[in-house]
């Protein structure tokens, strides 16, 4: 029969020699009870399954079996009292499994102790021997005749009671009390969960009578009043500050960035005038601010250490500019003039700096102490000997009464004011302004190229060079260069010209460069940035035409008589009016006066290579049948009439097949010739080009195609045609 055995060890010192002898009568042994005893145990981790309990002794090994022994409690002692295992042996019992379930009984069945996660539960039979297991609280054993009762110590000590052949099983107390347990953990786990369910919801009201009085505080005070100091009114400095000095003796009040305290919602303190008392500040203006409770506050709007805050105005006291830290006084003013002595054309004088016993400050927007704009940022000893030009001088009369000059000096790029001691009388020569304007042609018509308005007009062509844009003078020839831009930015804009000056450069070399209007600025751009003219036409080579169709009004009232494609001369012309963001062309119908039509639509066959050509001067428009619908057709044929309806409005070709000259690309919609394999549309830089001569008011109101059928020799002239590729 299998022998299953589930057992702990315990030390028991006090019961060696009665565990001893009851083991030597069981099991026969001729050796004292004084022997050593050990216990090899094994025990599965994972399931109560069965195990063979064994004891090693000097003379052998025994296996227990039933026959032999009811009860082996084999104790080994140490030093730490550590608690083993309990041994029961039973046969044909069930197996323990880890949930506790109950194991079967006969009249001879030992029935296996069932061990459940709270504690061991022990089931006996008629003649069953339970073994008293030793736990940490020396529970002492009790023995009978025919039955030892073994009480296993719980980890709540609670005592078994005992009978002559049954046992009462511990398990009903411990699930119990894991039941008490259980309900009590529930309990206080509903306790805590309510706990935090009160805590969110009173955290949320809390918030939202925050919320409530932020919004509350944030505009129940209301700016009622503004007043700006201005330069000329009382007690207000020339550049316009009135000073005050703080008083917080008293009284002690916040200092509010953004907007005064309740005025805003982002009205935020940063500090309490109590930590900066008798310090002056400047102000630019007050407010009068109403309150909730009907009373009104006056506030200053005050540079306190660099940062422009508001603070009630009652924190302060007035006083003079004398008193203040910017009390230095210009009395006197000398702008420079061409003309005058030193002076050069563009009315600078040149200083260069001489630092080589001195040292000066360099101050932007006034000079020290003359104004709380003054902001030093830079020493002469670090600029010395180099040359630079001011436009200007004046007086400064110092609080001692003292008089010194001040030049006002451009210096990096930057205006600047510098005590005029830190120089010597300087050249331009020596300065990074010497390169001169020795010539200026300025454009008149009747000149090659030169408009009836005086103008020329110039494509920037930019895709292997780039270069500056300046505003006033061009670069380095003057103080008052700006550079503005690049003209890669600009790459194939169209801009008039109205004049050109050549400049000597500080090596000896010379350049072109050109005065041109740009988006309706006037700026200085090197020639070289400029393609060449187109030759394509006779008369006047540029990027415009020398003529349009539009009327006196801007506009061009078109009629297509008798072509077949005037659809497609609509979508055109609706394109083109949307791109330039007004009506331009305008349809012709029946009502309309033969007269007042600028561009006539007609289709004609001829056997050269030309799509369509436009008789600019006299509006006349060609639709070649060759192709027009053969070769090209649907959106190709919307694309060409958009090409010649540029040539209308006066815009000549942008580019040409394998031309150097060209500006653009064979994208463009006013490229020469049009392939019926690729795209072609309006591009920015013709929209702008059309509205240039718009803004120029260049109308011509020379296209009346229904008054005359003959052609003038300047009408054959003005001819243009888009051709095949």
């Amino acid at each position: 029969m299998e022998q299953k055995t589930h057992f702990k060890l315990h030390k028991v010192k006090k019961n060696w020699v009665i565990i001893g002898v009851a083991l030597g009568g069981f099991i026969g042994f001729g050796q004292g009870i004084s022997n050593n005893v050990q216990a090899d145990v094994r025990e599965s981790s994972t399931t109560s399954t069965s195990v063979v309990g064994k004891q090693s002794l000097d003379q052998g090994t025994h296996t227990d079996t039933q026959s032999d022994i009811n009860i082996k409690d084999s104790e080994q002692g140490t030093n730490n009292r550590e608690k083993q295992p309990d041994v029961v042996t039973t046969q044909d019992s069930g197996v323990a499994t880890n949930n506790g379930a109950k194991q079967p009984d006969g009249d001879n069945t030992q029935t296996s102790e069932q061990e459940i996660d709270n504690g061991p539960k022990q089931s006996d039979g008629t003649k069953t021997q339970t073994s008293e297991q030793k736990t940490d609280n020396d529970a002492k054993q009790p023995d009978d005749n025919n039955t030892q009762t073994s009480e296993q110590t719980t980890d709540t000590d609670a005592k078994q009671p005992d009978d002559n052949n049954t046992q009462t099983s511990e398990q009903e107390i411990n699930k119990s009390a894991r039941k008490n347990d259980t309900n009590q953990l529930n309990a206080k786990q509903e306790k805590a969960q309510t706990n935090r369910e009160r805590k969110v919801k009173a955290n949320a009201a809390t918030t939202e009578k925050k919320v409530a009085a932020t919004k509350a505080v944030a505009n129940d005070w209301k700016v009622t009043k503004t007043i700006t100091y201005q330069a000329g009114q009382q007690g207000v400095s020339k550049d316009g500050y009135k000073f005050y000095k703080i008083d917080a003796s008293k009284r002690n009040d916040g200092i509010y960035a953004n907007a005064f305290y309740r005025t805003a919602a982002n009205s935020k303190k940063v500090g309490d005038t109590k930590d900066y008392n008798g310090q002056i500040v400047y102000a630019t203006k007050e407010i009068t601010v109403l309150k909730d409770d009907g009373n009104t506050v006056p506030v200053l709007y005050v540079n306190l250490n660099g940062q422009w805050v508001w603070i009630d105005k009652r924190a302060f006291i007035s006083i003079p500019e004398e008193q203040t830290p910017y009390n230095w006084k210009i009395t006197q003013t000398t702008n420079y003039k061409p003309g005058d002595s030193g002076v050069s054309k563009d009315g600078f004088k040149y200083y260069k700096v001489n630092s080589s016993q001195r040292n000066d400050g360099i101050y932007a927007n006034a000079f020290y102490r003359t104004s709380p704009n003054s902001k030093k940022i830079g020493d002469t000893k670090n600029y010395n000997g180099k040359t630079y030009a001011a436009d200007k001088e004046v007086i400064v009369t110092k609080d001692t009464g003292e008089k010194l000059s001040v030049l006002h000096v451009y210096l990096d790029g930057q205006w600047t004011w510098i005590d005029k001691r830190a120089f010597i009388i300087g050249k331009q020569n020596d300065s990074f302004y010497n390169w001169t304007i020795t010539k200026t042609d300025v454009y008149k018509y009747g000149q090659t190229n030169v408009f009836k308005n005086g103008y020329k007009f110039y494509a920037i062509k930019s895709e292997t060079r780039n270069d500056g844009i300046y505003d006033n003078a061009f670069y380095r020839t003057s103080p008052n260069s700006k550079k503005t831009g690049d003209t890669k930015n600009y790459n194939g804009r169209i801009v008039y010209s109205d004049q050109e000056i050549t400049v000597k450069k500080d090596d000896g070399s010379s350049l072109q460069v050109l005065h041109v209007n740009l988006d309706g600025k006037w700026v200085w751009v090197d020639k070289r940035a400029f393609g060449t003219l187109n030759p394509e036409i006779s008369g006047p080579q540029n990027p415009i035409l020398n003529y349009n169709s539009f009327n006196e009004n801007g506009q061009i009232i078109y009629k297509v008589d008798g072509s077949n494609y005037g659809k497609y001369a609509d979508q055109a012309a609706a394109e083109w009016n949307k791109r330039l963001g007004r009506q331009v062309f305008v349809k012709a119908t029946d009502k309309t006066n033969l007269n007042d039509i600028n561009l006539k639509i007609y289709d004609q066959f001829s056997d050269d290579d030309t799509l369509m050509g436009t008789y600019v001067r006299s509006g006349r428009l060609e639709v070649n049948t060759k192709y027009i619908g053969d070769t090209y057709t649907g959106d190709k044929i919307t694309e060409i009439f958009e090409h010649e309806f540029g040539h209308a409005m006066g815009l000549n070709h942008t580019g040409a097949d394998g031309q150097a000259w060209s500006w653009s690309t064979p994208e463009d919609a006013l490229w020469s010739t049009s392939s019926r394999y690729s795209k072609q549309s309006i591009s920015e830089n013709n929209v702008k080009a059309v509205q240039m001569l718009m803004a120029l008011g260049m109308f011509d109101n020379t296209a009346h195609p229904y008054r005359t059928t003959a052609s003038t020799q300047s009408d054959i002239d003005s001819y243009i045609t888009t051709k095949m590729h």
